[in-house]
């Protein structure tokens, strides 16, 4: 009985190891898909772009590109 009880063990610790690979290979796998930078890209009414030598247009995050542009 205590062979079957540590054997019991074994399984439910070997499926949360497979779990958990399972689940850093799907987050890594999602994470090389996301790009490397933002680019924010200031048009005018004709479509041309507009280069402002001061406005900081690079960013690593979304999060950051999508504040900064609400902000301008």
């Amino acid at each position: 009985m205590r062979f079957v009880k540590g054997f019991e063990y074994i399984v439910v610790l070997i499926a949360a190891i497979i779990f958990l690979f399972i689940i850093i290979f799907i987050t890594i796998r999602q994470v090389k898909k996301l790009p490397l930078s933002y680019a924010i890209l200031i048009l005018d009414d004709h479509g041309e772009k507009i280069i402002l030598p001061d406005l900081q247009l690079n960013f690593r995050k979304y999060e950051v590109a999508e504040s900064y542009a609400q902000f301008y």
